[in-house]
């Protein structure tokens, strides 16, 4: 199970391809994980999120789940499915694995939530960070929206959710918010200094002129 959860490109993290690493935004991130349980990157495409937050993982050497949401994952079950197989490599002999989501569910949703959250948190490690990348694609209800909040609010202390997403935290997240359990990383904290964008240029081959000049 847990070699076909890492072939899934879905549940795979990204290659980094000659990334630059941008120290300060590793400290960023550092300071927000260390600070929040949840952190919401949020910039409009094209601005680096998800190379950063891969390249945080690697620089960190954190263990982490990896999940490229979808459109198909507004659906509660597709997206608890996945759960399940992106956490396999975590679960140990006799470790209760989080619940299958019912065909016919006898339970509110989000009461389904927490309890699959709060089994699934419990088999990762301390350390341990879950990715919900392209969070914007998932167009769901407010009702599962609402369902995943409270579901994100069993994150246990030494464990890290990281949302990355073109949009801000939806409505629903606003009682996390309140509870300061989100940091966030925005478009202007993204944006690169001078002296990150003439090292990005200049890794890619720009003359000291060429970048004078840019």
């Amino acid at each position: 199970m847990a070699a076909r959860s890492e072939a899934l490109a879905k549940l795979t993290r990204p290659k980094l391809h000659g990334a630059l690493p941008r120290p300060r935004l590793f400290a960023l991130l550092d300071e927000a994980v260390a600070a929040r349980p949840i952190v919401w990157v949020s910039a409009p495409p094209g601005a680096g999120k998800s190379t950063l937050v891969a390249g945080w993982l690697e620089a960190r050497g954190r263990r982490h789940l990896w999940v490229q949401m979808d459109a198909g994952d507004a659906v509660p079950a597709t997206f608890a499915h996945y759960l399940r197989l992106a956490v396999q490599p975590f679960v140990r002999r006799r470790a209760r694995a989080p619940a299958l989501f019912p065909p016919q569910p006898q339970q509110p949703l989000e009461s389904f939530a927490r309890a699959f959250f709060r089994d699934l948190f419990a088999l990762l490690p301390a350390g341990c960070v879950l990715v919900l990348d392209n969070f914007q694609d998932v167009h769901g209800s407010a009702e599962q929206r609402a369902a995943l909040a409270l579901g994100l609010d069993e994150v246990p202390e030494g464990r890290t959710v990281l949302v990355v997403s073109r949009s801000e935290p939806p409505p629903e997240f606003a009682r996390l918010a309140a509870a300061q359990r989100i940091a966030r990383l925005d478009a202007a904290a993204l944006r690169c200094t001078d002296a990150e964008a003439e090292a990005i240029l200049a890794a890619g081959g720009a003359s000291a002129a060429q970048i004078e000049r840019i």
